[in-house]
């Protein structure tokens, strides 16, 4: 039904990895100065710092998601999403519509009170970017579950999810 591949649209992720790998290696070649006390404890933090390095380039940098509105088999419509690697696609995500509770468009402004509303809520976040100015939670109720997705934002992405969840309320009222 609606499908949209949002664009990356920060290069945070991108600028943290390549200074963290910077770091890292710097930091083993200072290692190989023979006086210098705690070598292998400055190892290990280099080696830790590649390997949260290369999970940041993994997340961020070299995989992407695709948000869908879907028709499941019964006929009902499906919030999926789909993580994008070179050669796979796998979906991660797959909640009903009539399972989200409300939809919230979180900006720098408004950030705190959208956070105290997550309590006790498991929380999934695909979001594109490291760092977004902004960004959609959808608060989900499913399998017994609350949930917390954040997505990034895409206006008509958000006139269908809201908008199926106006009829929704429109027919609970009927």
């Amino acid at each position: 039904m609606y499908e949209i591949i949002p664009k990356k649209s920060n290069k945070a992720a991108q600028y943290t990895s390549v200074i963290m790998i910077i770091t890292a290696f710097l930091a083993m070649f200072f290692t190989t100065i023979p006086s210098l006390p705690y070598r292998a404890l400055m190892q290990l933090v280099a080696v830790i710092i590649l390997g949260v390095a290369l999970m940041i380039l993994g997340r961020y940098v070299y995989s992407t998601y695709a948000y869908a509105i879907i028709e499941n088999d019964d006929g009902e419509l499906d919030f999926t999403v789909t993580e994008l690697k070179r050669r796979s696609r796998i979906t991660v995500c797959r909640i009903g519509l009539d399972g989200i509770e409300k939809i919230v468009k979180v900006t720098k402004e408004n950030k705190k009170s959208a956070d105290s509303e997550r309590k006790g809520r498991k929380l999934f976040n695909y979001c594109v970017d490291m760092s977004p100015a902004e960004q959609y939670y959808i608060f989900s109720e499913e399998c017994g579950e609350s949930l917390l997705i954040k997505i990034s934002p895409d206006d008509r992405l958000f006139e269908l999810l809201t908008g199926n969840m106006k009829n929704k309320n429109t027919e609970a009222e009927e």
